[in-house]
């Protein structure tokens, strides 16, 4: 059974009231099933509320099955790291600024969802959130990731980087396989620019784990700040944790936004 998305209305951070933001629209071609390809254009905005619960569920579908760390981990069958997956999420979409990607119709109107970009703005409050929903978590494994991100963060802080005193992180970004080619994850990492502008939010970091995304984020201006190699990361034990992981390293990477 699914959790609810509980709103909280005395959150740290949330995005001002108003119409939804468009930050870009953005062209493609489709492939059809007789090889040739027409037009497609697609809209990189902000979530409307009713469509939360499908995002979570695509984040599910897409991002748990081809993210290194929850495809060696198996997270998409772990029901403890499914419901801890979905109270982070929830925290993120309940802020306000998560990014999507749908195709238009040929009316102009939103339809299918391509891609998903859980974002979210850090600062000293919102940590304390993160903090409290953390103790909600069930899967040591879950927890043990989120522990290693937010150390290997820590070590590369943007606020003292940069001289930020927020900013825009993420908890995942994936793009549907009928979608990849279109260079959409490319233009929602570039799109964090308008939205930084927006709120007035100066910069971003996130931990990236997979080279194509971290190839990405380069292409996007972001800077690699701090390289963590999977090998290093021991258990409890003193035992590799990542043992067969299909990734080198994670790395926190960086851009101020404006």
């Amino acid at each position: 059974m699914k959790d609810k998305i509980i709103t909280t209305s005395n959150l740290a951070w949330r995005q001002s009231e108003g119409p939804l933001k468009v930050w870009q629209i953005v062209e493609g071609q489709q492939k059809l099933e007789d090889g040739t390809a027409q037009p497609i254009k697609f809209s990189i905005q902000e979530l409307p509320e009713n469509r939360y619960e499908e995002a979570i569920d695509f984040m599910m579908k897409y991002f748990l099955v081809d993210e290194p760390i929850a495809k060696l981990l198996n997270f998409k069958d772990d029901l403890e790291a499914l419901h801890d997956h979905r109270v982070i999420w929830n925290y993120c979409l309940e802020q306000g600024i998560v990014e999507a990607a749908y195709v238009l119709d040929s009316n102009g109107e939103i339809s299918e969802l391509a891609a998903v970009n859980m974002l979210w703005v850090i600062f000293d409050e919102t940590e304390k959130e993160m903090d409290r929903l953390m103790q909600k978590c069930k899967s040591a494994n879950f927890k043990k990731i989120m522990e290693v991100m937010g150390n290997i963060s820590k070590q590369a802080d943007v606020r003292k980087i940069l001289g930020v005193d927020k900013y825009i992180s993420a908890i995942g970004l994936t793009v549907s396989h009928k979608y990849r080619g279109q260079k959409l994850g490319l233009h929602m990492l570039k799109a964090r620019n308008d939205i930084g502008k927006k709120y007035g939010i100066p910069a971003s970091s996130t931990v990236f784990t997979a080279r194509a995304s971290q190839i990405l984020a380069e292409r996007a201006g972001y800077q690699t700040e701090l390289i963590q190699n999977f090998s290093e990361i021991l258990d409890e034990n003193g035992k590799p944790f990542f043992v067969g992981i299909e990734s080198t390293d994670m790395r926190v990477m960086m851009k101020r936004l404006y």
